[in-house]
């Protein structure tokens, strides 16, 4: 067993003749092989580094914590320092598994002994259609009720200027000539509609960047 029962290792050696051998009086040879097998998968899937070539998929630095207790922590990527903790940075998880390698600085602290050479995995979630701007936008409402007076401004001015035009949308696939010609066609009706309505869209976008949306 290796790492905590976190995978297996397999060793065959054998003794095979040589006809190359006989000619220098050995006669036979010794071939060895080794083979590793890990487990993956076997907790939750909390966060993966799904970029299969890129150093730091995952990366904690300034002191930066990432718990995930009960979950694995994973990275497709097969850079050296796929993933990388420094600056007395705290990750915390049942597993740590990196399709390439760990780089942790001498002040990070790890939880758990992270696997190397993991095999990669598929996105989790690329059964799953992408946030819509309307999804966006319900969110960012939410989330705006317990934090801005005039949440219900913004609510008014995106139900009916934005989302009638574009909430069904990709939130990650809405281009900037998309929302120049949304508020010009605004402008036409009302100009100083227009530039709350690009304010608004300023904030949400802002906050979905923020927030990890794309």
């Amino acid at each position: 067993m290796l790492d905590g029962r976190s995978g297996v290792q397999v060793s065959i050696n054998e003794t095979v003749p040589s006809l190359i051998g006989q000619l220098l009086s050995a006669p036979s040879m010794q071939v060895g092989v080794v083979a590793v097998a890990r487990v993956a998968g076997s907790s939750r899937l909390c966060m993966v580094g799904l970029n299969p070539k890129d150093p730091e998929t995952i990366s904690l630095n300034k002191q930066a914590t990432l718990t995930a207790n009960g979950c694995t922590v994973y990275s497709n990527s097969k850079a050296a320092d796929g993933i990388k903790a420094a600056d007395q940075s705290l990750l915390k998880a049942d597993r740590v598994c990196s399709s390439g390698g760990v780089k942790a600085d001498k002040g990070a602290n790890l939880s758990s002994k992270p696997l190397t050479d993991c095999p990669q995995i598929a996105d989790p979630l690329a059964h799953l259609a992408p946030p819509s701007v309307a999804g966006m936008v319900e969110r960012f409402v939410s989330k705006s009720k317990s934090r801005l007076r005039s949440w219900q401004t913004y609510e008014s001015l995106l139900k009916r200027d934005v989302l009638p035009v574009m909430g069904d949308r990709p939130a990650g696939a809405v281009a900037r000539a998309e929302v120049a010609n949304l508020l010009d066609k605004v402008a036409e009706r009302a100009p100083v509609v227009a530039n709350r309505v690009q304010n608004t869209l300023s904030s949400v976008f802002s906050w979905a960047v923020s927030e990890g949306w794309s």
